[in-house]
């Protein structure tokens, strides 16, 4: 019998020819082959036989057994069995257990994602886009964070554990942050921590027993001291919330980081593709630049694509990128700030915020001024990226996107802005089958659509540590899973020294215009170089003696210095940790504070309060969510055709509309109408007291779909 990956298939579904198992392009079409790894998930596991196929296709046998629990796809053309397949019977509806996955999917980078069902008890998760060299370590394909802890420098084990320090208060929030104090779910690919699979709390931990599994880990000698004093306080309970361990790695990290020399290139290109007559996109910078850590300017790359048609997402689109660009050049020769409260700005990220907010008015007014309505209106996508030394600021709303590759492996940063993104984030749906609903690639936001209070832009940072290639592109080139085809000819080798920016750029926008050609296509990439200090300068990390617990800020690192320690470094480190320690004291002691920065970073989730109460004790522009199983009309007219709503279904109140009979009518704005449902539904006065309800703690996003 031939062995189970001695054939894959072409993902190009317009040839889809068999291939020799080895071979890295189709020899048919030319398209570079897929390598679609999963790992398999269920109550009932029993181990899969190496060397088979398992699943059912029409050609045959779908997936090859590479490891007990680790599959390849060998049709990556073909969608997966999904929930509700009539093959599998009555299993429409997805298992509890696995709504941390979906409502997580914000965490993607470390989080993989449900890919489709094996069998009624089996699940697929979905590894990633690996480089094809890679082979099983053990049962998987990549190494545990105590397997690569020994190899790794201090740099990289500090952003190790600050990425699993983020981590511990969204998946607490689903309870599932248990995962991460369990040394065979917690793996490392290069610089990003990935978590095998997820795994429910029979209680919620405490963030002490974080600590005690540190503890373990024996720390390399620049951050030794530190490292131990860490873990004692974390076991100590001295360090009791996510945000404080964050502010005190994000301390070490930027002392880390004096010994390494940043250097960035950038370069963005855009086309019209050979369908469009203009082009509605815009991108910066357009020839290609060079940024050192003594650059004034920081190294910024910025992609926009236009909403509106001729003469109207050309507009938008280069006035966001005119009023970003702008911002971010202000921000870089501006002092760190002090926000109400004596909470302290980061100017980039703040920058950033502001950026997107100023360039959604400027559009709002321009389409005001020149009286566009509806789909009339102006509008654009937006992402962008700006690095300072090690720090990478991100922003984007709508659906063009984000990815971060390295020499391990490509990941898409970005959650596309549209329905099949919130579908999967309220637990509705896989992405893979919400993305083919109709409307699913509709968007839910874009700028210039509405006023900035009703704006929700996506915010992130990222820690380098290797060195990276960060893409930003319309959907001219990453419709059709073009970048997951692609990374490794053309974005890898730029990580190898084989091909330069302004070529990689140009072969891209050739690959959008070939395979894809639908639309215009706007490409950039930003280029960071990591190489050790010629002569570093990295001063001593804060460590001395541990004062008696609740005498001091528990948020801070411990505060004697050595006293080798120049007098500049020491004003520098102390300006730096009180600003940090007031960041945090804040964001624990304000709740106004705290849901801002939790509804940013993507860690707030929608939640109800309190009883449930009638429909009549809300006012217009209220949100709340359904009690109950509850049929209400389409229309505002006793004989209108009914839905029934869900339990849990969001809305907003929206209207009140009185008819000529003097029948009053509320209108509900749905926040996440599934397939079969409309946005918009009615309540006859009269009937309100009977539709209970339950307010909602914070909002969900919840504008008028676009196109």
């Amino acid at each position: 019998m031939e062995a189970a990956t001695d054939y894959l298939y072409c993902a190009n579904g317009d040839c889809q020819q068999r291939n020799p198992g080895h071979h890295r392009f189709c020899q048919a079409c030319n398209t570079p082959l897929v390598r679609r790894y999963l790992w398999v998930i269920g109550d009932r596991l029993t181990p899969l036989t190496v060397g088979t196929r398992v699943g059912d296709l029409p050609q045959g046998e779908r997936y090859a057994v590479i490891t007990p629990r680790l599959l390849l796809d060998l049709h990556p053309y073909f969608p997966p069995k999904m929930p509700g397949d009539d093959s599998y019977g009555d299993t429409d509806k997805i298992p509890d257990r696995l709504l941390p996955y979906l409502k997580l999917i914000p965490q993607q980078l470390h989080i993989p994602q449900l890919y489709g069902q094996l069998s009624p008890d089996l699940w697929l998760l979905e590894l990633g886009s690996l480089p094809d060299t890679v082979v099983p370590v053990g049962d998987h394909l990549l190494p545990t964070l105590s397997q690569g802890w020994s190899q790794a420098d201090a740099l990289r084990q500090a952003h190790w554990l600050w990425q699993m320090a983020r981590l511990w208060e969204p998946l607490l929030a689903q309870g599932v942050a248990g995962s991460l104090l369990q040394g065979d779910l917690v793996l490392v690919n290069g610089p990003v921590v990935r978590l095998r699979e997820l795994h429910p709390d029979q209680q919620s931990p405490p963030l002490a027993q974080l600590g005690q599994v540190w503890a373990g880990l024996e720390a390399a000698a620049p951050w030794r001291e530190f490292f131990t004093s860490l873990c004692q306080q974390l076991q100590g309970g001295e360090m009791r919330d996510g945000a404080a361990l964050i502010a005190c790695l994000d301390g070490a990290i930027a002392s880390l980081t004096h010994n390494y020399q940043y250097r960035y290139g950038a370069i963005a290109r855009t086309d019209a593709g050979p369908t469009r007559d203009h082009n509605e996109d815009a991108c910066h910078p357009q020839q290609p630049q060079q940024f050192t850590s003594d650059t004034s300017e920081p190294p910024a790359v910025i992609v926009c694509d236009g909403i509106g048609g001729h003469a109207g997402g050309e507009i938008a689109s280069q006035i966001a990128i005119e009023t970003i660009q702008q911002r971010l050049r202000e921000a870089a020769s501006a002092p760190v700030a002090e926000a109400k409260g004596g909470q302290a700005v980061d100017p980039i990220r703040a920058a950033l915020q502001q950026a997107i907010a100023e360039a959604n008015d400027q559009i709002c007014q321009r389409n005001d001024a020149e009286n566009r309505q509806e789909r009339e209106r102006m509008g654009t996508t937006v992402v962008t990226a700006v690095a300072q030394r090690s720090s990478l600021y991100l922003g984007h709303v709508g659906d063009s996107r984000i990815y971060w590759i390295t020499r391990n492996g490509c990941y898409q940063i970005s959650l596309d802005d549209d329905v099949a993104a919130r579908e999967v984030r309220l637990g509705y749906a896989f992405y893979r089958d919400a993305v083919s609903f109709p409307g699913g690639g509709a968007l839910i936001q874009a700028l210039g659509m509405g006023p900035a209070n009703r704006l929700y832009p996506n915010l992130d940072r990222l820690i380098l540590d290797e060195d990276s290639l960060i893409l930003l592109c319309s959907d001219g080139l990453s419709d059709y899973d073009r970048i997951e085809q692609y990374w490794q000819t053309e974005l890898l080798t730029v990580l190898q020294g084989q091909q330069d920016l302004p070529t990689a750029v140009e072969r891209l926008v050739a690959i959008a215009n070939q395979k894809n050609g639908h639309d215009n296509v706007t490409v950039g990439l930003l280029h960071c170089q990591v190489q050790p200090h010629p002569s570093p300068t990295l001063p001593p990390l804060p460590v001395g003696r541990r004062e008696e617990r609740g005498t001091r800020n528990e948020t801070s690192p411990p505060s004697r210095l050595p006293s080798s320690f120049s007098l500049l470094s020491l004003t520098t480190t102390i300006v730096a940790l009180l600003l940090v320690s007031l960041g945090v004291v804040s964001y624990s002691l304000f709740p106004e504070w705290k849901q801002w920065v939790d509804r940013l970073t993507g860690n707030t989730p929608v939640t109800a309060v309190g009883d449930p109460i009638p429909l009549s004790r809300l006012a217009l522009g209220n949100i709340a969510q359904t009690v109950r199983i509850t049929s209400l009309p389409l229309e505002p007219t006793a004989t209108a055709q009914t839905v029934d709503l869900s339990p849990q279904t969001p809305f907003v109140l929206t209207k009140k509309h009185t008819l000529a009979n003097d029948e009053v009518w509320w209108q509900l704005q749905l926040c996440s109408p599934t397939v079969n449902q409309p946005a918009i539904v009615w309540v006859k006065e009269n009937l309100a007291p009977t539709l209970e309800v339950l307010p909602l703690e914070t909002s969900p996003h919840c504008p008028t779909l676009l196109e």
